[in-house]
């Protein structure tokens, strides 16, 4: 009995109860309800001893402050965002359901743009009226650093929520659990105990918040661009080992037996890496190379999700888009 549930039974059982060729979908909103779930006691309970430290090192009407601007933030970033976070869940979901997941790049650059425009306004206002808003909320002194780092964590707010919808359109739950749900909320107790190293104040408190939904946010982004992402610090590097080959020959410091073992064995990796570092024609070749092999790691990646693609086909042509 042992043996068979550590070979897998229990799961051989589930999946021949529950097969995945007619509950493929409901299986999947099953696992990402059960990802949100273990995502939210994460956030409850990060939350939660983040005020706990707040109140203990600042007092309760720091606490009340800071609660007051991060919150402020908060709401502002989600009405800000104009609902660009629905509409790139469901718009991915539809392009990839009617096989043109070509279309996504484009429908999350234009909610992105939507998002980050409407937002960066509202924040540039927000921050020049911090002392107006410190007085309307009754903290003239603490208020104001407070409201200052909340409008710098307002865009970051939106912008974070509308790259984790593309994924969620993706039928992928994953980047919002590690990302929105326990990244954020752990980020900003690390954030502020860095920042309390330096300063134990409301501004430094609220400018943490800020940091970590920057760091949110850049996670997000990668998450939603991995593919083109990967390309892109490929083809860097090369460019960085390419130019410090060609180089190393020229310094002062390579002389004598070290510059002719150089000569002999690498003469013709640099003359290469020379041309690839410097010559246009040799740099086209090279990036088209460089898109051949992203091409091929498109490939790769479309064949492992192939059955994602599938599942959401389905879901969209059973939902009558």
């Amino acid at each position: 009995m042992g043996s068979d549930i550590s070979k897998g039974g229990v799961r051989g059982r589930l999946n021949a109860a529950l097969p995945a060729e007619r509950l493929g979908d409901h299986l999947r909103i099953l696992s990402g309800t059960g990802q949100n779930i273990v995502g939210l006691a994460v956030y409850v309970v990060a939350s939660l001893g983040t005020n706990i430290l707040i109140s203990r090192r600042l007092g309760a009407a720091a606490l009340g402050v800071i609660t007051l601007a991060t919150q402020f933030a908060f709401v502002a970033g989600a009405a800000t965002r104009f609902g660009m976070d629905m509409a790139t869940v469901r718009t991915v979901a539809i392009d990839v359901g009617r096989g043109e997941p070509g279309r996504v790049r484009g429908v999350m650059a234009r909610a992105s743009a939507i998002a980050a425009i409407a937002s960066g306004v509202v924040a540039v206002a927000v921050f020049l009226a911090a002392p107006g808003l410190a007085r309307a909320f009754g903290s003239r002194v603490l208020g104001k650093p407070a409201f200052q780092a909340a409008a710098l964590a307002l865009p970051f707010v939106a912008l974070c929520q509308v790259y984790l919808g593309g994924t969620r359109g993706l039928k992928i739950m994953r980047h919002t659990l590690f990302i929105y749900w326990a990244g954020q909320p752990v980020a900003w107790i690390a954030l502020l105990v860095g920042g309390w190293a330096v300063a134990q104040t409301v501004g430094v408190t609220t400018l943490a918040y800020a940091g970590s939904w920057i760091l949110a946010t850049i996670a997000a982004w990668f998450a939603s661009t991995a593919r083109k992402v990967k390309g892109a610090v490929r083809t860097a590097v090369l460019e960085v080992a390419a130019t410090v080959i060609a180089a190393l020959p020229a310094c002062r410091f390579v002389n004598g037996p070290v510059k002719a073992t150089w000569n002999r064995f690498v003469v013709p990796t640099r003359v290469i890496v020379a041309a690839f570092s410097w010559n246009v024609p040799c740099v086209s070749l090279m990036s088209a190379s460089a898109g051949a092999a992203n091409d091929a790691a498109d490939v790769s990646y479309s064949t492992s999700t192939l059955s994602e693609v599938v599942g959401t086909s389905r879901s969209a042509f059973s939902c009558g888009v």
